[in-house]
Parts: C-alpha cells; structure tokens; sequence
C-alpha cells in the first residue's frame, strides 16, 4: 500500500470517527496459515426451504437471478433469456417472460438482473450490446437507456429508490494502467444518467485476467455485498475492502496485509453480527487444469481471528457444507439452492431430519430446485 493510499485511508478513518462510526476496522493476514473450524448454520441463522413448483411451464435450472421480499426470479439455461417468478414465500409459480432479441424493448443477453419491488420493475442487464432494459413485473416493455459513453456495466444492484450503483468493468481491459477515471457509479433508474460517483483509492488497476504462456483466463468477483443497510465493495485493484453508506460515505471495513507473487485478491460474502465470510482468490493459472485457486476463509469478529471454515446444514445427518459465500444484491436474507434430486436421494437414504425430513416427502427427484434462505438470528 503506497503513501498515497495509506493517507487516504488514515483522512477516512478520521472521517469516521468524527462522525460516530462505531465500526473497528479488521485487519486480515490471508497469505498466513490459518486454523480450521466448523460451525452448524443453523446455530447462528434461521433457515426457511422454500420449493419451487414445477410444472410443464415452469421448468427451471439451478440459477437465481433475484431475491426480493415478494418474488424469487430464476434464469434460464445459457442465453435462452427466459426470467420465470415465483412466490417468494410459498414458491408457486407465478408467470414468466423472454424478450431476447436485437430490438430496442429487447435483451441480447442477460448479464444481470436487478428486481425493484419498490417501483415494481424489473432491470434486465445486457452487458453485450451495453444497455439495460426495464419492464413491470408482468414483462411488459417501460424504458430503456445506455451504459455511459465507451462503459460496460458487469454488476448493478439498486441503490435507493431512484438510482443504481454499477460497476463499469471497462477497467479490466487496462491492467497495470494508471487508473483515469471512477468504475463505481451511482445512475438514475429513469434513464441512465451518472448522478454521483464512488472515488475508492487506488492508483493503479489491477485486473482479473491471469495468465499463463499463451493462455489467458479470468475471474468475477461480486462487486456489490449487502453490510446492514448498506453495501460492501470488492475492488481487485485496493487491498481494502470497503463499506458505501446510503449517505454516499465511503468508510473502510476491512484491510487486508499486501502480498505478492502472485497478488491475492478478497471477495465479500454473508456478513453477520459475528462472522465476516469471504473468498480469497490467488493471481495465477494452474496448468493443465486451467485452474485460478480460491478458498473460503471467515473472519471470526468475537476472536478476532481468521478460519478456513466449514458450515454444515444440521438437516442432513451427514456434514453438508453450505456456502455463504454467495449473496444477492439487495436481498436481505442470504440463500443456497439444493437441487431436488439431492434431496430426494437423502431422503430415500434416511438422511434426513428437521424441516427439510418433512419436505422431502413431497419432492420428486425432477422437481425444481429447493431453496434454502437463511437469516441471522437476533
């Protein structure tokens, strides 16, 4: 971390203590050895299955694309396009739409989703053609507008009722280039307009691409994490993660001790009141497999201490690991998904206790996938 940066993080801190910030800054060493632990999920979390009705309309792939407070939207295979809704709390099946195509009410792609309940819209981001398509609930065509001039938005969540926070990846294509301009946006949800920006302090960009010889591969990491009310930001180019206020305060979270040979980069996952998950991924391609390493590691905040960690779903009698790694945008429970035939195999096997023994009765091996949300206890 040049002198640059580290005044910058210093006159940040300042900020925050002026303001009230209760938050302690974490420190993590990620290149160490560090023990291992497990932990049943249900010990800190409540967990609700939610199964997806399956019928001949509504066949679906294992692949969230939102979480809202009253829908769950699925995707489609590959490019299919195809968005299906359902209940977010019994899981029926509600209706679906596909608007694939190259005409300006359509998606070429769909890179992301963004699920508005507030002002009941839905934003479809198609990173290919670089613009993002908005429709009510039902499908039905309302707006659409352009990512900024030469920007390619790879990540978008909603702000607050009448912005976006994106991510222009553009910068991944500028590797070790000084970095000209903010990647981290705040637009309007009307019509695309850059209505703030978020300056994070770093230099020089460092991107996911990793080669190795002639051989080139990447990683995605989610820029977005949901903090409270707030939100996290994983940027490969700063060792520091930080927390983006509603208030547009940007306040560091946690720092990570520099390394090299190869850079180490972090990725936010589930927070709670105790644990900080994440996933560490390593700067280099293992050969032959085409390979970039990555492990989970959490924080413990009560110990102060970092783990490679294990979490076990207790409903299985046998360790079932979960990952809680993962997050939606602006869902305000986190989720995993277990494929029906999973849970209709245990089943068969005996396997199976809590809840989820009581479910299983009624899923079949071809059924939709089952999903399972967690929320922190209080």
């Amino acid at each position: 971390m040049n002198i640059t940066i580290l005044l910058t993080l210093l006159l940040l801190l300042a900020s925050c203590q002026q303001k009230g910030t209760d938050q302690e800054l974490i420190t993590v060493d990620v290149a160490a050895s560090v023990p291992e632990k497990e932990i049943v999920v249900q010990d800190f979390m409540d967990v609700e299955y939610v199964p997806l009705e399956t019928n001949d309309d509504f066949v679906v792939p294992n692949n969230v694309a939102a979480i809202g407070e009253s829908y769950i939207v699925m995707r489609s295979r590959g490019n299919e396009g195809t968005l299906y809704f359902f209940d977010r709390h019994s899981g029926k099946a509600l209706h679906k739409f596909n608007h694939r195509g190259q005409g300006p009410e359509e998606y070429a792609y769909v890179t992301g989703v963004i699920l508005d309940e507030e002002n009941q819209e839905v934003f479809v981001n198609d990173a290919g053609t670089a613009k993002m398509v908005v429709y009510d609930l039902q499908g039905n065509f309302k707006r659409s507008f352009a990512h900024r001039e030469e920007g390619y938005y790879m990540s978008a969540v909603s702000y607050d009722s009448d912005h976006l926070i994106v991510y222009d990846a553009t910068q991944m294509y500028k590797h070790d280039q000084p970095r000209d301009k903010n990647y981290y946006l705040i637009i309007s949800k009307v019509d695309g307009s850059v209505t703030d920006e978020v300056p994070l302090p770093y230099e020089t960009i460092q991107s996911t691409y990793v080669r190795s010889g002639e051989v080139t591969a990447a990683y995605t990491i989610e820029a977005f994490v949901p903090y409270q009310d707030d939100f996290l930001i994983s940027e490969a180019s700063t060792d520091t993660i930080y927390r983006y206020t509603r208030q547009h305060e940007l306040i560091p979270f946690l720092a990570m001790k520099p390394t090299d040979n190869p850079k180490l980069v972090l990725e936010m996952g589930v927070s709670t009141q105790r644990y900080q998950f994440m996933t560490i991924f390593r700067n280099e391609l293992l050969m032959p497999e085409m390979k970039i390493p990555s492990k989970g590691l959490v924080y413990d905040k009560a110990e102060r201490q970092l783990y490679n960690m294990s979490v076990y779903n207790d409903d299985f009698k046998e360790p079932k690991s979960v990952g809680l790694n993962e997050t939606m945008g602006n869902s305000k429970s986190y989720y995993a998904t277990i494929n029906a035939d999973k849970i209709a195999e245990a089943y068969e096997e005996g396997k199976l206790q809590g809840p989820l023994l009581d479910l299983a009765a009624s899923i079949d091996e071809e059924d939709n996938p089952v999903l399972m949300f967690m929320k922190e206890k209080r």
